[in-house]
């Protein structure tokens, strides 16, 4: 397969840099609640370069042909060369001769060598790299025959669980990051104010990347089985998925940021309607049977019988305890959001049991499950 080669050089380099780059912001705001003076950027820097230097790396020991012990020293190498860097980066800010201070302090004092911001810059870095490592691997076995043993895991699965427990790493530490530690206990839930922009960027990078290697992923296989291939359908495929993604993007900028009535008070709400349907219906029905009766008896006892009107009542909603029943639009939106999320469940279960047969043919104890 023809290999491009801004792609594997620059394109995608540039893009795992920058996803590793978003997770490493989140993860310094997170630190920098407990220690507010952290000079955080050479970190985020040093992450961003880790990952874009193991693509280069991992493809000069592909291109060298490094094994055993030469590969290994080039590995320690290069994790000296990244401590090395990150501790010059530390030094970012500072005067001239406070870093000539702190540098005649080395020989006399090694703490200040390894010091503990540097450590934890290292290892953030050292995780970014293997990951980074980790992804290039997968993109070059895209082009490979898959091996057939049961331990086998395809390439597009790897990627696309490192991405999704990325993004879990993310949204955890920008979440603890934008409410505090303080509010974990608090089941109200305070609002997050603002778009968090690192992490708009990592999925749209990420959904951008898995796109591009799906296209791949199918190209191969259409080349195996001797499809011809309309010459225009990679710029149609790139054009398409932007659309998507955009149009996902925009609709996520629609939605409210506010939280919705729980599950439990859209359940009440609904039992509750129904209740009051049902009501209605049943009082309708004791009206139309006892009109002809209170004729009937007028005519022949001569005294009009009282009007059910003044004996019936209309039913009310329940009112929430200590409130208020929410607007129309609140309890609309929390209808939609809980139907669209059950159904998103239903599907996924569903589909899963579906792919796994072999989980509803045991027991009789899941003759329920079955029949659900």
């Amino acid at each position: 397969m023809k290999r491009s080669l801004w792609l594997e050089y620059l394109f995608r380099p540039l893009v795992i840099g920058v996803m590793f780059g978003c997770i490493a912001l989140s993860l310094v705001e997170l630190v920098r609640l407990f220690s507010p003076t952290w000079n955080a950027t050479f970190l985020i820097m040093g992450c961003v370069l880790a990952a874009v230097e193991a693509n280069y790396s991992y493809r000069l020991i592909r291109a060298r042909q490094l094994r055993g012990a030469d590969r290994l020293r080039f590995r320690a190498i290069e994790l000296v060369l990244f401590f090395l860097l990150l501790r010059i980066g530390s030094y970012i800010g500072d005067s001239w001769a406070d870093v000539l201070a702190d540098l005649q302090t080395w020989p006399r004092q090694m703490s200040n060598v390894v010091d503990l911001e540097t450590t934890t810059a290292f290892i953030l870095a050292v995780f970014s790299w293997h990951a980074a490592t980790q992804t290039v691997y997968d993109l070059e076995r895209l082009d490979e025959p898959p091996e057939r043993h049961r331990y086998y895991i395809p390439p597009m699965h790897s990627l696309t669980d490192r991405f999704f427990w990325g993004g879990a790493i993310l949204l955890i530490a920008t979440g603890l990051t934008r409410i505090g530690i303080a509010q974990l206990l608090n089941l109200r839930r305070p609002s997050v104010p603002g778009l968090v922009l690192n992490v708009l960027v990592y999925f749209l990078l990420g959904l951008v990347m898995l796109g591009q290697v799906r296209f791949v992923t199918l190209r191969k296989r259409w080349q195996a089985q001797g499809i011809k291939v309309a010459e225009d359908l990679p710029g149609r495929w790139v054009r398409y998925s932007l659309a998507l993604i955009g149009l996902a993007a925009f609709l996520a900028f629609l939605l409210p940021t506010r939280y919705t009535m729980g599950l439990l008070e859209v359940a009440g709400l609904i039992l509750g309607i129904l209740a009051l349907v049902f009501s209605f219906i049943a009082g309708l029905l004791f009206l139309l049977i006892l009109f002809p009766l209170s004729w009937l008896v007028s005519k022949l006892f001569g005294q009009p019988v009282p009007s059910p009107h003044a004996r019936l009542s209309p039913p009310l909603l329940a009112q929430p305890p200590g409130g208020t029943l929410p607007d129309w639009f609140e309890i609309l939106r929390s209808l939609l959001f809980w139907a669209v999320a059950l159904g998103i469940v239903f599907y996924v279960v569903r589909g899963y049991l579906r792919d796994h047969p072999e989980l509803l043919e045991a027991p009789d104890a899941l003759a329920m499950i079955r029949a659900i």
